[in-house]
């Protein structure tokens, strides 16, 4: 018979008819109906769901528990005809442990919905939200939003944690929660949608951490609705977004993934944002801020902050900002860029300042937009930008420190040549919005005359400052200045010269590993000039680099290749040279070959950079897995004992200066030069034997001790002047471990000691004529003549003496019955049965 279990709901009121004023307000109520009565049903092949709870019931559950109690779910609910579209009300702080079941509202209602408005604490814990929904009217209310849970109290405080939203829908604000300040911990939030702002949540603040945000949308169709595909924080108080994710997120106007603004109130309440570690993908934005849209007063007086967040894939289609839409209120720090994409700034649109972030695979002109207002600071940029960042210049002095660079170049009389650069300390190339004034001097090194030129340039123009070069042939330092504040100038070299006839030259280059010295190839011309600005192609170990000589007219390269020699190609145009390249090892070892734990060490040479003695330095080696730290000496010579079992090893010796790693060989010889397994006939003269090697690897002298152990017992023997310490084997006939020690240092081989008593069980009838037969062997195995054997049978011993065929018998003339018959033999016994039948 099968068997339906039933929980029936008298549990419960029984539970409340027994609450006293007294009682523990933090009691825990199980939201279900069934009772332990058991009913039998028909026999039957379906299988029975768990029972399904409804909405209806779920309200009275949390209707009938008290302020601050846990309600807890032990199945899953959904919507029922007839129930309010309003959904689930909350009028009291309460928590919910899902524990992991599903409110599945169908598209017809909100789930919960937290109705007063005072200082509460509602907490909602594994519980998965499945299409909630409000249209902005429910139960005579105007809703602002949240389609799985709305909070109208106007200080109330929601924790939510491990929770899912799935597929919940908000016509206004917050597809899947609405509230004043939201608490989320390791939450999943799907293809919940908003018609306005928050396509998952819309909050006035809080903490949002380990979360996981996937394919939410704002949708709007009016400024500024629409915004923040994911999160949508008015942010009147702290907000705080750690460790989640934000993957394939949209908008239409703002903030693919978040949009939040700050200090927004008019109140005077100062806000602050932490949006830390967080990683953002193919999110997206019509307007502006493919990720994050950032916005606030400018009376801030807390640092709001985006560091250590991951941007990749992220778009504005008819904007700027392809990650990051800020203000100058936001600092952004340790952040990683790749491929984001927009109209305009690809990366960033604005911020107070960008520090230490990467950005790689741009899509359009540049990476940053911002106002000379902004702090940059040691950020890559690594793509085929025109340039990297462009600066909007305001009425105050600029706060971007930037670089004048003055092309180190060669022109060809009357031709235009870019003359120079605004970079920063991280050598990225800036433009600034409006045009801004060149003053360029070029004095001839040779005449030592002077000339003087403006160049402006316009950014409407998009491009860099060139010069038309009518100077006479020859050599010219540049350098000048520029109409804006905060900027130094790095002078160049410009040679007029119309020879291009290149000549290279590169002389071979020796250096310790990872010494400062470079490789460098000159180029000069026809004329003898040392031509710069000019490319060269270096290849050496079949890597091929690129580099532009300088204002001597050297392209150089930093050399980081393991010790050794290699052949170096260089090339420019048709002219090419070859050098080569040797790199000198910084530590000096040798391979060892030694006997266990002999005087033989291993020792180590140290030495700089430059080939100086590394002294009194600490240094480390790795051998069999294990790090050791050793000093060196005066000579930069470090010593480590080697005190390990035969094998083989490879020692790494770790020169702390330059990092470089040394590997030697290290080989440990056993101190034993024969042993081997024996076998043997009980009693004859074999014996056990080893051979020592003294550690200089000759064979030992007479008096060298070794401690044998076999069958449990301990024995102490010593060499003779051959090396060879022998053990008599007097043993039972078996097999046994005997185990070797010398000087700490064990070996271990197999004993096997054989029978000399051949005898088999005899079966036969009585007085039949049989007779036991034992054969006696020697001490190689061979048939034994002519020797005495005791039996022993039924208490009565005879002695036989063998025949040549090393057999000796006794006749068998006992009553029928079983016997054991032993025969001895040189000490050694061996028992055998007689049966006799009758």
């Amino acid at each position: 018979m099968k068997r339906l279990i039933i929980l029936i709901s008298f549990l419960i009121l029984i539970s409340l008819s027994c609450v006293s004023a007294a009682d523990d307000v933090n009691e825990t109520l199980t939201a279900s109906d069934d009772a332990n009565d058991i009913i039998e049903l028909p026999e039957t092949d379906e299988t029975l769901a768990d029972p399904l709870g409804s909405f209806s019931e779920l309200q009275s559950r949390i209707n009938q528990a008290r302020e601050g109690s846990i309600v807890t779910l032990d199945k899953n609910y959904a919507y029922n005809s007839g129930f309010t579209d309003l959904g689930i009300v909350i009028t009291k702080s309460i928590t919910i442990n899902g524990n992991g079941h599903t409110l599945d509202a169908g598209g017809h209602s909100i789930i919960f919905f937290i109705d007063v408005n005072s200082d509460k604490t509602y907490t909602f814990n594994d519980i998965t939200f499945v299409a909630g929904y409000t249209n902005g009217y429910a139960g005579g209310y105007h809703l602002p939003g949240g389609g799985a849970i709305c909070s109208a109290a106007g200080e109330s405080v929601i924790n939510v944690n491990n929770c899912n939203f799935l597929n919940n829908y908000a016509s206004d604000q917050g597809g899947a929660i609405y509230g004043e300040v939201i608490n989320l911990n390791n939450c999943n939030f799907q293809n919940n949608r908003a018609s306005y702002e928050g396509g998952a949540v819309f909050m006035e603040g809080g903490t949002v951490s380990n979360c996981v945000f996937e394919n939410n949308h704002a949708l709007g169709t009016e400024e500024f609705m629409g915004s923040g595909g994911a999160i949508f924080s008015q942010n009147y108080r702290k907000c705080t977004i750690t460790e989640s994710r934000f993957i394939a997120n949209s908008a239409q106007y703002h903030g693919g993934a978040l949009t939040v603004l700050y200090n927004d109130d008019g109140y005077g309440y100062y806000s602050q944002v932490l949006i830390s570690n967080n990683h953002f993908e193919r999110n997206s934005a019509t307007m502006t801020g493919g990720a994050i849209y950032m916005s606030g007063s400018m009376d801030s007086q807390l640092k709001n902050e985006i560091r250590g967040c991951n941007f990749v894939e992220n778009t504005v289609s008819e904007g700027s900002g392809g990650a990051i839409r800020a203000d100058s209120l936001v600092d952004i720090d340790h952040c990683d860029f790749t491929n984001n994409n927009a109209d305009g700034a690809t990366a960033i649109c604005e911020a107070k300042s960008i520090t230490n972030c990467n950005f790689a695979s741009n899509k359009n002109d540049y990476f940053v937009y911002a106002e000379s207002s902004v702090t940059l600071s040691n950020n890559k940029m690594t793509a085929d930008n025109k340039y990297d960042i462009l600066i909007s210049e305001g009425e105050s002095p600029s706060r971007v420190k930037s670089n004048l660079v003055f092309a180190n170049t060669l022109a060809v009389p009357n031709s235009i040549v870019e003359i120079c650069k605004f970079q920063d300390d991280n050598g990225n190339v800036i433009r600034f919005e409006s045009g801004i004034t060149i003053h360029v001097k070029f004095t001839n090194r040779d005449t030592k005359t002077t000339k003087e030129t403006t160049i402006i340039r316009y950014y409407m123009d998009g491009e860099p400052y060139y010069y038309q070069c009518d100077l006479a042939e020859g050599t010219y330092d540049v350098t000048g200045s520029a109409d804006i504040s905060n900027y130094n100038v790095k002078p160049g070299v410009l040679i007029v010269d119309a020879n291009t006839d290149f000549t290279l030259s590169a002389g071979n280059l020796t250096k310790y590993y990872h010494g400062p010295e470079r490789f460098g190839v000159t180029v000069t011309n026809g004329n003898n000039r040392l031509i710069p600005g000019i490319s060269v192609d270096i290849t050496v170990n079949g890597q091929t680099y690129t580099r532009t000589t300088d204002s001597n007219g050297v392209a150089s390269i930093a050399i980081n290749l393991n010790s050794g020699t290699y052949p170096v190609m260089c090339e420019c145009g048709d002219a090419k040279t070859s050098a080569s390249i040797t790199v000198l090892k910084t530590i000096l070892g040798n391979d060892i070959t030694k006997i266990f734990r002999n005087g033989t060490q291993y020792y180590a040479t140290f030495i700089d950079t430059q080939g100086k003695a590394l002294k009194n330095t600490e240094v480390e080696f790795n051998i069999n897995g294990v790090f050791y730290k050793r000093p060196t000496n005066d000579n930069g010579v470090a010593r480590l004992n080697i005190n390990l079992n035969p094998g083989e090893y490879v020692i790494t010796a770790i020169n702390p200066s330059n990092g470089e790693q040394y590997t030697n060989k290290i080989t440990v010889l056993t101190n034993y030069a024969e042993h081997n397994d024996l076998t043997k006939y009980y009693k004859n003269a074999s014996q056990y034997k080893v051979r020592i090697l003294a550690d200089d690897a000759s064979y030992a002298k007479a008096g060298v001790k070794v401690t044998f152990n076999i069958n449990g017992v301990f024995y102490e023997r010593y060499s003779d002047d051959e090396g060879y310490v022998k053990m008599n084997i007097n043993l039972e006939p078996g097999e046994y471990i005997i185990t070797a020690d010398y000087n700490g240092l064990r070996a271990s081989n197999k004993i096997t000691v054989k029978s000399v008593i051949k005898s088999d069980d005899l079966v036969m009838s009585y007085r039949d004529g049989s007779r036991f037969n034992a054969t006696i062997l020697d001490g190689q195995g061979n048939p034994y003549p002519n020797q005495t054997v005791t039996f022993n049978i039924n208490g009565v011993f005879y002695e036989k003496i063998t025949d040549e065929n090393g057999v000796a018998g006794l006749a068998i003339n006992l009553m029928a019955g079983e016997y054991i018959i032993t025969s001895s033999y040189n000490g050694m016994n061996a028992a055998n049965k007689v049966t006799v039948s009758g």
